[in-house]
């Protein structure tokens, strides 16, 4: 999983502290978790599955101004197929 959490952000977000942040990730399920940044850089993005353009899933901040990119020389990303469609499970009956 993939967890990004924005900063303080006045009227918007509190942030949270690494103790926080490791209860909550705790409470996901995970047994570990790697902390990469913190700021107004983290970016949280998906596809969007009908157009394959980007969506912003959170609220970076950059030059005091909220959901400002930052623009920044290195970034993290994954990939995954998307998943087969599954019958539901009352049509499996």
């Amino acid at each position: 999983m993939m967890v990004a959490v924005d900063g303080r952000q006045k009227g918007y977000s509190e942030g949270v502290t690494l103790k926080e942040l490791g209860e909550f990730v705790i409470e996901l399920g995970a047994d570990r978790a790697l902390n990469l940044d913190g700021g107004g850089s983290t970016t949280l993005a998906t596809s969007d599955p009908s157009s394959g353009q980007p969506i912003l899933l959170n609220a970076p901040f950059h030059a005091r101004v909220p959901v400002n990119l930052r623009v920044v020389a290195n970034h993290l990303g994954g990939y995954a197929d998307p998943l087969l469609p599954t019958a539901r499970n009352d049509e499996a009956e």
